[in-house]
């Protein structure tokens, strides 16, 4: 990688400054019809916006057997559509809704745009656990600092062998918006493993955390009709590296 393409991703990564949104990357999103959210991604096809490797803000990864969930994205008129398949060898779930995120859990972030004023948060457990056999989940205004009862999502997750699938709706009236091609929105999503022993491991798309409080740290992310290609590279703190194999 150059240096100058370093230092940028660096840049965006960490300093976070506002004037660098609009230079950001933007990754399209395609249209998809005729989804049930259900758990059952047999309704995708081969469909969506792929975010095949999520690393820490090293760009740590874990060993797939362990932990590896991959992500992909689509949109119709409803809002944005989300599938994530975690391969994931110990389920450890939180009960308490608005402490999912401590120990296995889809942290989601949708923004009116990178840096914008409008973002709120999603975060999901998928019921693998059998101490507590049902998803549940916690969503939070960021825009206005505080819960917001008109907030909704329809989510659906299914077991499978060596992990979980989680299926997403995560409605456009939620930020009071309509969808149209060429519509931008910002995006960041954190995945967190917990195996009891040793603590959390997290990762991240866009290569910085605290969106909870800075909406810069996400991703532009378009509607349009085909999508970008898969995202299978990881960019934390610069480093780019390939998903391990072991």
């Amino acid at each position: 990688m150059k240096f100058s393409v370093w230092l940028s991703s660096m840049l965006v990564g960490v300093i976070l400054l506002p004037a660098a949104a609009q230079d950001a990357p933007v990754y399209d999103i395609p249209q998809i019809e005729g989804i049930v959210i259900d758990g059952d991604l047999s309704d995708w096809g081969e469909g969506g916006f792929r975010i095949d490797i999520f690393s820490d803000t090293d760009g740590r990864v874990q060993p797939v057997k362990d932990f590896d969930p991959k992500v992909r994205l689509g949109w119709d008129v409803r809002g944005l559509l989300l599938a994530a398949t975690v391969s994931d060898d110990i389920a450890f779930e939180h009960p308490g809704d608005n402490e999912i995120w401590l120990r296995d859990a889809l942290e989601i972030f949708v923004g009116d745009k990178k840096g914008g004023k409008q973002w709120w948060q999603a975060n999901i457990a998928s019921g693998m656990d059998p101490d507590f056999p049902k998803l549940h989940y916690w969503l939070f205004d960021r825009g206005k600092a505080d819960y917001n009862e008109k907030l909704h999502i329809e989510a659906a997750s299914r077991k499978i062998d060596g992990g979980y699938i989680v299926e997403v709706l995560l409605p456009w009236e939620n930020l009071s918006a309509t969808a149209a091609v060429g519509q931008e929105y910002g995006f960041q999503m954190y995945c967190t493993d917990h195996d009891k022993e040793g603590g959390a491991f997290g990762v991240q798309w866009f290569p910085a955390r605290g969106t909870h409080v800075n909406s810069a740290n996400m991703h532009r992310i378009r509607l349009a009709e085909e999508a970008s290609p898969a995202v299978s590279i990881s960019h934390g703190s610069g480093i780019d590296q390939e998903k391990i194999k072991a």
